[in-house]
């Protein structure tokens, strides 16, 4: 008798702290959706890396997303990687790896589609720079082939998210505020099955 109280007890509290969680990643995502600019500011990876690095959260953990158009990218053609997979349906896709002309940052790249490195030159470089914190990394350069950059580097790496939008940015919490609903329905289907 004593085990089921205490299991409910514990369950109850588990929804809580699940729910005061969810609010709280809630808030944070229609935070991002109201910040998200609206169109990329054309910036060098000089500039881009300087706001990345006076970029304080604004709100709790949530800051402003640095959505830009990097002019001057000098891409590792030997970086380049066409892979794909098909799940539900095929998905296509290019890695590729640059930086600037001075070395200022290296930037991880991934669009949809397979693409050649002339391609990459010629085609605009939108989306969200976020910083990398996992180490090691690495990639093959033009210059000196495989490149590691270990735990201890002083070297600035980021990630490129080219599907971060601001279309996208306002998706996520009106999936998230629709989560609760689609799992009461599912719930409430499960009991009268």
């Amino acid at each position: 008798m004593k085990l089921k109280i205490a299991f409910k007890w514990f369950l109850k509290v588990g929804l809580y702290l699940a729910g005061v969680l969810y609010l709280g990643i809630l808030t944070g995502s229609i935070y991002e959706a109201v910040v998200f600019p609206r169109s990329p500011q054309k910036v060098t990876l000089a500039r881009a890396v300087e706001m990345d690095l006076l970029n304080e959260p604004a709100f709790l953990v949530f800051d402003q997303a640095l959505y830009v158009s990097i002019t001057d990218a000098a891409w590792e053609c030997a970086s380049v990687k066409q892979s794909g997979y098909k799940v539900l349906r095929e998905r296509r896709s290019t890695d590729a790896v640059f930086s600037d002309a001075s070395k200022t940052a290296v930037v991880f790249y991934q669009r949809d589609g397979f693409h050649s490195c002339e391609d990459l030159k010629a085609s605009e470089i939108v989306g969200v720079l976020q910083r990398v914190y996992t180490r090691p990394v690495e990639y093959q350069s033009d210059a000196s082939g495989r490149v590691v950059i270990g735990k201890d580097a002083d070297a600035l790496v980021y990630g490129f998210c080219t599907h971060c939008t601001p279309d996208g940015a306002v998706g996520i919490p009106i999936v998230g505020a629709l989560l609760p609903f689609a799992l009461w329905f599912m719930i409430k289907r499960w009991k009268t099955a």
